[in-house]
């Protein structure tokens, strides 16, 4: 039996003292069953097919994701079709074909659900679900194991925004005056962070309506991304698109008296 979730909330003293944060806490999320914050929502995407009687899903992935979705089909009868970039590394092609199909396409234009759909479906009579957006409710467990150290700040990296929207939907839904900061990439299209660039963010309105309300949305060019990468790779178990929570540390005015949290989202697929 597969256990996602209950990562540890751990303190580095190395890191508290860096940032003089006594109450630096990391959310290591690369303790998952395969490594990655992806495993809680892909869990509960699955479960929900199953129950659902769906026969297959469709994700455009760069790699965490789907990897983690099509292990998490395993021993179900729910198949995945995993749609990835056209330039996307050979060796994580590789690994996602062990647990699911994969089509490349050009993903510089953007792609509709119904044509991911579509692109899925090999029978008129099949139940296809596009599962790219969506399933915030998986996140709820991740927000109620963070509020345990009464956090002011959560930290966290933001790709594809199903996480960042999620914890905001949770902070709204608990009248929770936590301020969450989000940390991308300026590089929309091919970044050393790549789990980070999204030409096509889904969550537009959301992200305008959170930023109203106080949140924060941090942009890292690449000469950043690649520094926090090398100052805090042996940290933590993690890749270039997890550890720039740390650069974004920098970035912001806090003060010793404040709790801050910083999501470890994983170790990567390759």
């Amino acid at each position: 039996m597969l256990v996602v979730g209950n990562t540890h909330l751990i303190k580095i003293k190395k890191l508290c003292a860096l940032f003089n944060l006594p109450n630096l806490f990391i959310k290591d999320e690369s303790e998952n069953p395969f490594g990655t914050i992806k495993d809680r929502r892909t869990s509960f995407i699955v479960e929900k097919a199953v129950e659902s009687n769906v026969d297959k899903l469709v994700l455009i992935t760069s790699g965490n994701d789907g990897y983690s979705l099509g292990k998490f089909c395993e021993g179900t009868k729910v198949k995945l079709v995993n749609v990835i970039d056209k330039t996307t590394n050979n060796a994580i092609k590789q690994k996602l074909r062990e647990c699911s199909q994969v089509i490349a396409k050009d993903l510089s234009h953007k792609i509709s659900s119904e044509e991911l759909i579509n692109i899925a479906k090999e029978s008129p009579k099949e139940i296809v679900w596009d599962v790219c957006t969506g399933f915030f409710e998986a996140h709820e467990s991740l927000f109620s194991e963070i509020m345990g150290v009464n956090p002011s700040v959560i930290v966290l990296p933001v790709g594809s925004g199903n996480t960042f929207v999620s914890l905001y939907n949770s902070i709204k839904k608990h009248k929770n005056r936590t301020k969450l900061v989000g940390v991308t990439s300026k590089n929309t299209n091919h970044s050393f962070a790549d789990k980070l660039a999204n030409p096509f963010p889904a969550y537009k309105t959301e992200y305008e309506q959170m930023l109203k309300e106080g949140h924060q949305l941090i942009r890292l060019d690449e000469a950043e991304i690649k520094s926090a990468y090398a100052e805090f790779k042996n940290f933590v178990v993690c890749e270039p698109s997890s550890t720039v929570v740390f650069a974004a540390l920098k970035k912001l005015k806090l003060s010793r008296e404040q709790t801050v949290v910083v999501i470890n989202s994983g170790k990567g697929l390759i």
